[in-house]
């Protein structure tokens, strides 16, 4: 069969009966690279390279014919010459009945390039826009069709294409967040006073380190040397927070590298905040160990006159090799030379846990390049703005 015994008995042929039929599978793929659409051989093997450059060119033109090859297309196949773009927008998806499903988003890298530019900035994905349309991406547009309501899927059409050309980050719902009085609400409540990024659903984790307190969220004297600050993550269910790992650590360094720091400048403590900064990799040389390593800037303070404290210090932003890992089992009133300035959970079995949790985290799940969110906060702050009960 060929293009002009479509057009001259206006025949529907779908796409699986194209593919069946090498004649007419090499005549649409030869057309289809004369018009720059087409990049592979035409070889007659119509597998899905072929199906998306003959939608493209469907959309492009505006057939009509978006789930079979009829005369409205093979007309246009015979006569085209040219196309004014070889570039499919959303735009091309407003007003039609067009369906993309994941894998043909993926063949096209201007229009994935397009939705990740528009996701990124509904901060529902994390930058670059760099055209592959892999896990990630999918699960962030994913994402966004379900708070949307989008009704489509697993693939994009008008609707969907419609609210992300429309969409602001104001107009995304987000589920309200049911805090009571409990620690988990009151560490939410205050990431909430200093607008720090909250995530919420099942293995969305929020990790926090939370500077003299104990387990319990009562304080203590948050002295020197000591591992008396909690290492924690939370999760939000229903709009409901629950703490679901709670560790003795230091957010501070020990005693050693207060007197004897590995830069000129002093130790380093970590400044109160948040930061994304952190991938999974492996920490130590002498007990190399999997832990959270510093991948992003930070800023710290620098202990230059050696007492123990922020305050009246200078700060410094950059890659410090501030890792997130074990304190290799120190007593907990002596961290001694077990942190420079990282955040670390006093003992091995611990932070095996808290590895095992955080790995579990859907986005890590989805990617493991991906980039750790760690908050470092003063627990008497949250206590005295927002005391547990």
């Amino acid at each position: 069969m060929k293009l002009q015994d479509i057009l001259a008995k206006s025949l529907k042929v779908s796409i699986g009966a194209i593919a069946a039929d090498k004649e007419l599978s090499k005549q649409i793929e030869i057309r289809l690279k004369e018009l720059g659409l087409f990049g592979a051989p035409a070889d007659g093997v119509f597998n899905k390279i072929s199906i998306a450059a003959l939608k493209k060119f469907q959309i492009l033109t505006q057939s009509g014919e978006y789930d079979h090859l009829g005369s409205v297309t093979a007309k246009k196949l015979i006569e085209t010459r040219s196309l004014p773009s070889t570039k499919i927008k959303l735009q091309n998806f407003l007003g039609t009945n067009l369906k993309y499903n994941y894998e043909a988003i993926a063949t096209d890298k201007d229009l994935t390039k397009q939705i990740q530019v528009l996701l990124i900035g509904l901060e529902l994905l994390d930058a670059p826009a760099d055209g592959n349309f892999g896990p990630v991406s999918a699960a962030a547009l994913r994402m966004f069709q379900e708070l949307m309501q989008c009704g489509e899927p697993n693939y994009l059409g008008a609707s969907t294409a419609e609210k992300l050309i429309e969409a602001k980050a104001s107009d995304i719902p987000t589920p309200p967040l049911k805090l009571g009085t409990d620690l988990a609400s009151c560490i939410v409540k205050y990431m909430q006073s200093q607008g720090y990024k909250i995530f919420q659903g099942p293995k969305q984790y929020n990790i926090v380190y939370l500077e003299g307190m104990n387990a319990d969220g009562s304080l203590n004297k948050d002295t020197p040397n000591q591992f008396n600050d909690r290492r924690m993550v939370i999760q939000i269910l229903n709009g409901i927070p629950g703490i679901i790992g709670n560790w003795e650590a230091t957010t501070e360094p020990g005693d050693y590298y207060t007197y004897y720091p590995m830069n000129d400048g002093g130790a380093a403590r970590v400044k109160f905040g948040q930061y994304k900064a952190w991938q999974v990799g492996i920490h130590g040389n002498a007990e190399p160990h999997e832990a959270l390593v510093q991948v992003g800037n930070i800023t710290v303070y620098r202990d230059f006159n050696k007492d123990f404290s922020r305050a009246g210090d200078n700060t410094d932003a950059g890659l410090f090799g501030i890792n997130q890992h074990w304190g290799y089992d120190m007593a907990y009133n002596d961290v001694h030379n077990a942190s420079a300035g990282c955040l670390v959970g006093r003992n091995r079995e611990g932070h095996r846990e808290f590895m095992r949790i955080v790995k579990q985290d859907k986005r890590y799940q989805a990617n493991n390049d991906y980039m750790f969110y760690t908050a470092v906060i003063p627990g008497d702050e949250v206590v005295k703005k927002f005391p547990p009960k």
